[in-house]
């Protein structure tokens, strides 16, 4: 699949280097639900608990290597 998405990304205009992989959304997920719609309340912020990627944390592109925000184990138990 990555040659196939590496045509597609070169065609539209996109250049990446040689050594880098394309990768399908499900390819890099580690169960069939791991994306979501999103938490609809996702309280304040918790340390050490399971980092949600907001919109604020995409960037030219790429997500932030560790998201600002972070939701408690149990909000995060309640959304799947």
């Amino acid at each position: 699949m990555s040659s196939t998405l590496r045509l597609f990304w070169e065609a539209a205009g996109g250049n990446v280097p040689e050594h880098w992989e394309f990768k399908t959304i499900d390819e890099l997920l580690e169960h069939p639900k791991a994306i979501s719609v999103g938490v609809m309340y996702p309280g304040s912020d918790s340390d050490g608990g399971v980092p949600l990627i907001k919109v604020s944390d995409v960037k030219s592109g790429a997500i932030a290597s560790r998201p600002s925000f972070c939701i408690s184990n149990k909000v995060d138990e309640e959304a799947e």
